[in-house]
This record gives C-alpha cells, sequence and structure tokens, in this order.
C-alpha cells in the first residue's frame, strides 16, 4: 500500500488546490460526456495524486444527496453498450 496523500500545509496552497480542483471538476463533466474516452483518461493522467483525490471529493460535493444514482449514470450505458451517442 502507498503512502497517504497529504493535503498542503499551507493554508493558502490548500485553497488554491481546492478552487483549481472544483473548476477542473466541472471540466471533467464536459469531457467526459462530449470527448474520447482515452483523451479524458490521458488529461487525468496530467494530475497528481493529490489533485485528483481533492477532484474526487469536490465532484461529489456537487452532487446532491438526492440524486438517483440511476438517472445520473444513464448516459454511461451507451459506453458499455458500444451504442452510438
Amino acid at each position: 500500500m502507498s503512502a497517504p496523500t497529504l493535503l498542503p500545509t499551507d493554508r493558502r496552497e490548500r485553497g488554491a488546490l481546492c478552487e483549481n480542483s472544483a473548476q477542473r471538476g466541472l471540466e471533467a463533466v464536459t469531457m467526459v460526456r462530449d470527448e474520447d474516452p482515452a483523451s479524458v483518461w490521458r488529461w487525468l493522467d496530467t494530475f497528481s495524486r493529490t489533485e485528483l483525490h481533492v477532484m474526487c471529493i469536490a465532484l461529489a460535493a456537487m452532487i446532491s444527496d438526492q440524486s438517483n444514482p440511476r438517472e445520473l449514470l444513464g448516459w454511461t450505458y451507451r459506453l458499455v453498450d458500444g451504442a452510438p451517442s
């Protein structure tokens, strides 16, 4: 198991990381729906582990806990089925 990912100790650095991750999360939402999965994967590979962790948390915070997962992920079935969009 690898070492845990740590947030920066400096408050300004943490704030910038969180703000940037929220913006990148919104970019990810668009990319996942509009771009080729391989290009999204390459884009995600440009981020550090810490950046990915914070982006994941930011994305989770953007979703209502009252949301229906089946409805939220309904568009992904076309990826599994190989159906055209």
